[in-house]
């Protein structure tokens, strides 16, 4: 059985949203996030200026980094700071902490309102047999002979809505555990996205040192479910 411990992280995404989009500004973010992180996104500057009906989730200013790992998504109504391994990496606490301290910077000078928050955490584990260790783990023994049986990839999704009491806060919890290929490789690769409810977006507001508080705890949730879906002691 795969362990948790054996897991590296892949991806991590953190993401803000707010209800303030008509005070969306390109320049500003640019403005914003450049002159704190212009080392960090030294690769393509893209702004896109979309008619005033396009969707608000439709990033109009997109920067990254010259070797493609850290990447800044920007539109009216949410904006994603998000880095990407070449490789798996053992530890995911200083990528959350990277990422959220880009939004944390713009929240910062800009005085945006945020209502809701998000983390995204993609961890792998390579191995042979991907689909057939998912299916043992998560499959009764009558399922395992069928209809799962020799399965060529397999998947499962959970989602769970509960309060966070380290954040106080009601959270949805998206698991996703799925075979398929690593940078060429066969894996089981696990998708965890911990946000916030977005029936609370008017209602909330998240100013720099909550959302790095939020972010923190996410962190650590997201950890503490990935050994209860992976036990280290079998």
């Amino acid at each position: 059985m795969i362990k948790a411990s054996q897991f590296g992280l892949f991806s991590v995404q953190t993401v803000i949203y707010t209800p303030d989009e008509a005070r969306f500004s390109p320049p500003r973010i640019l403005a914003s996030i450049l002159s704190a992180y212009v080392d960090r996104f030294d690769g393509p500057v893209t702004t896109i200026p979309l008619p005033d009906d396009a969707p608000s989730s439709l990033p109009r200013v997109m920067l990254q980094s010259r070797d493609g790992m850290w990447k800044l998504n920007a539109s009216p109504s949410r904006i994603d700071s998000v880095w990407v391994a070449s490789v798996t990496q053992p530890s995911g606490a200083g990528a959350v902490v990277r990422c959220s301290e880009v939004l944390e910077a713009y929240v910062r000078s800009s005085g945006i309102r945020v209502g809701r928050l998000a983390l995204v955490v993609v961890r792998a584990c390579e191995t042979s047999d991907a689909a057939q260790l998912l299916i043992e783990r998560f499959c009764n023994e009558r399922s395992q002979a069928a209809p799962f049986n020799r399965s060529a990839n397999f998947e499962i999704h959970n989602h769970k809505r509960y309060r966070l009491q380290s954040v106080g806060r009601d959270i949805n919890s998206w698991v996703r555990c799925r075979s398929g290929l690593l940078q060429q490789k066969p894996a089981v690769a696990v998708e965890q996205d911990l946000n916030t409810l977005e029936e609370e977006l008017h209602q909330n507001t998240f100013d720099a040192d909550a959302i790095r508080n939020h972010f923190d705890h996410a962190q650590a949730e997201a950890e503490a479910i990935l050994r209860l879906y992976f036990p280290e002691e079998q």
